[in-house]
């Protein structure tokens, strides 16, 4: 825009002008040309980079929002076709250069301007954004995979829990055979007969004699 208003304001004749009209939405048609080219070069590699992520880690049914430029593309070249009438319109030709030049850049300039500097927005606010299908989606699945994680944490716990309380069933049944088997040879020795002492034993003899 600079390079064109110095250029017109040092310019002598309506043809070079006219000239440097043309030039400048020549300009801006080759840059958005250029800039459509690169916006599909980027679809194409958030595309593969979703795929790949489908494929490696399951993720179906995440779709990016790509970008597009088309109503960009088709505001400038409506305001291309508008730039060429004027040029070449006879009524540009018998206008004073300097209001020729005014009129150029308050109607088609700041328009050519206003709609690079909307599409740039848009586009860095795509460009921050592109990923946040997938970003989203891998949270989510971070999010179960944690929850199933804590799951299988717990009933681990509950094994480890288990499996001490079966020891410590195990222990105590332990001490209980074996206090059953003192128990049981206590009483063995108190239902086994007395023996007489020698004494006893003659003196009964005798008797039965």
């Amino acid at each position: 825009m600079a390079r064109t208003r110095k250029d017109m304001a040092g310019t002598w004749t309506t043809i070079g002008l006219k000239s440097n009209m043309k030039e400048f939405f020549d300009m801006i048609t080759d840059s958005i040309g250029l800039a459509v080219k690169q916006t599909d070069q980027v679809n194409m590699l958030i595309q593969t980079i979703y795929q790949q992520f489908q494929n490696q880690h399951g993720l179906a049914n995440t779709r990016p929002r790509l970008f597009s430029l088309a109503k960009y593309k088709r505001d400038l070249e409506r305001l291309y076709h508008e730039a060429e009438a004027y040029r070449k319109s006879p009524v540009t030709t018998m206008t004073e250069q300097s209001f020729v030049v005014k009129k150029f850049f308050i109607s088609m300039v700041s328009h050519a301007r206003n709609t690079f500097f909307q599409a740039h927005q848009d586009a860095s606010s795509w460009g921050k954004a592109a990923m946040s299908p997938l970003v989203a989606r891998i949270k989510d699945h971070k999010s179960q995979m944690e929850k199933r994680l804590d799951s299988l944490r717990k009933i681990n716990e509950s094994r480890d829990t288990l499996k001490s309380k079966i020891s410590e069933l195990e222990e105590a049944a332990n001490k209980l055979d074996n206090q059953l088997n003192e128990l049981n040879t206590l009483m063995e020795t108190l239902m086994r007969p007395l023996e007489p002492a020698p004494g006893e034993a003659l003196s009964q003899a005798s008797q039965v004699a």
